[in-house]
């Protein structure tokens, strides 16, 4: 990913589990970001959260997708328990890249899944709906732009 939109919104560090590194570091092949707004102690949240997290591990990283959590936890200890669940980064929960993003993207449930394009324009605003519907992420990858229209009516054709 070598436009720096992207990096830009989600800060100079993400966590990947016990470890805070370089955001550039992180993202530097990611063909597209999905910011992941969650919480532990959203129902919704949880149910859909492994969903996620078999899509990310089975097809979505091997393809170039990066999954970013910010946690809408009330807690810190909230937010550590909940994101050892979770095989993707995160943004710090200290961090004020947290607000700005819940702003930026309008967010006001939970959970969502915004996916971005390398220059960081939003591709998908419904990406729950999206990745529940095509688990396999296929239709977020270069060439399905068709597929991806018929599964996320909310989502923009770039």
């Amino acid at each position: 990913m070598p436009d720096t939109a992207v990096q830009d919104l989600l800060g100079e560090h993400l966590l990947e589990g016990t470890m805070t590194l370089n955001t550039a570091n992180i993202l530097h092949s990611a063909k597209y970001v999905g910011i992941y707004f969650s919480a532990h102690w959203c129902s919704p949240c949880r149910a859909f959260t492994p969903k996620l997290a078999s899509s990310y591990n089975e097809h979505l990283k091997n393809d170039g997708i990066e999954i970013v959590f910010v946690s809408e936890d009330k807690t810190e200890a909230e937010f550590k328990d909940y994101f050892k669940e979770m095989p993707w980064k995160a943004v710090p929960y200290d961090s004020s890249v947290r607000g700005n993003l819940k702003t930026k993207f309008k967010i006001d449930t939970i959970p969502k899944l915004v996916i971005l394009s390398p220059d960081g324009k939003v591709v998908c605003q419904d990406g729950v709906k999206a990745i529940k519907d095509d688990p396999t992420g296929k239709s977020l990858l270069p060439g399905a732009k068709k597929g991806w229209k018929q599964k996320c009516s909310k989502c923009t054709i770039m």
